[in-house]
């Protein structure tokens, strides 16, 4: 059975307004979708999936998490359930979930989740799909993330490709790829390999995307780091602040992206000496973590430890 025109209609309206940063009327929508999805089509219809998966997208671009695993969870029931454990929307549904637990610091339990939604990309798709080279990344972040970065490449590599096999060297997919692998690169201190990968990637999203894009801010911030840690500190600050200028655009004051960079730009300035400047950057970085993560989350701690690091310098 097709969408109904009216789910569909309100999809669309709420789908505009998200892309407008209007996320309390896109909200709106989307609720008012769920419920003729729920009574035209059932609670337990993939037409009630999407919508709980559009409320949960919209939570998470506002960082709120907990209402996010909420909805991605309802969404994964209706289609294990409806569709099937083995089915691509599962898979994608498992990935969003993966994705929550990744951003609340979960890194086993999205794992798990990635290696699933995994597992059935390649019985539905193959292993050479653009979507299994999105899982391999996915599963290379949690690596890297659990300190891992030689599983991490492993993944990364793999992943980069299939999209140069597929979607060419010059498509943003790769270029975030690239990206990636530069990140393990500069984890294993190899300055050389970094600078070349994350100057691949640049290119790539500047030529295609543009220098206003998210995915060029990500690669901006990654080059401001390997900068700052070679104490290159004119490039970090040029980097961190073309990065965040898209992010305050784009995700707003009091995103966690936006945060992290307020955070960067403070310990450029606390290594080099000008404490002020570090400290109002810690506390702008601290107050968004505190609305969006929550006064106990690790990147809250690690700011309110900086604002401690600098307030004894002055």
């Amino acid at each position: 059975m097709s969408m109904s025109k009216e789910v569909s209609e309100l999809f669309d309206i709420a789908n505009s307004m998200k892309d407008q940063g209007d996320y309390a009327s896109a909200l709106d929508y989307y609720e008012r979708a769920l419920a003729v999805a729920e009574r035209e089509s059932g609670a337990e219809h993939p037409d009630t999936a999407e919508a709980f998966t559009y409320m949960a997208e919209v939570y998470f671009v506002q960082a709120d998490y907990t209402k996010a695993m909420e909805s991605y969870a309802k969404a994964l029931g209706i289609r294990e359930k409806a569709l099937g454990a083995e089915h691509p929307d599962t898979a994608a549904a498992y990935n969003n979930i993966a994705l929550a637990f990744f951003a609340q610091g979960y890194y086993a339990n999205a794992l798990e989740c990635y290696t699933k939604a995994l597992s059935i990309r390649e019985k539905a798709f193959g292993s050479e799909h653009p979507s299994v080279a999105a899982n391999c990344s996915n599963i290379a972040l949690i690596c890297r993330a659990l300190g891992d970065n030689a599983k991490a490449l492993e993944y990364y590599e793999r992943a980069v490709t299939i999209y140069e096999n597929e979607l060419g060297t010059e498509h943003p997919d790769t270029a975030m790829v690239y990206n990636n692998i530069a990140g393990v690169y500069e984890a294993q201190r190899d300055f050389l390999k970094a600078v070349e990968y994350y100057t691949k990637a640049q290119i790539i999203c500047e030529k295609v995307l543009g220098t206003e894009h998210l995915k060029t801010a990500v690669v901006y911030n990654c080059l401001a780091g390997l900068y700052h840690d070679y104490r290159d500190y004119a490039r970090a600050l040029d980097y961190y602040c073309r990065a965040l200028a898209v992010f305050e655009t784009a995700r707003g004051t009091e995103h966690p992206d936006t945060a992290t960079v307020y955070n960067n730009l403070g310990l450029v300035y606390r290594d080099l000496g000008e404490y002020k400047k570090a400290l109002s950057y810690f506390k702008r970085a601290n107050a968004c973590f505190e609305i969006s993560l929550g006064i106990d989350h690790p990147n809250t701690m690690t700011t309110r430890e900086n604002i401690e690091s600098v307030q004894s310098q002055l």
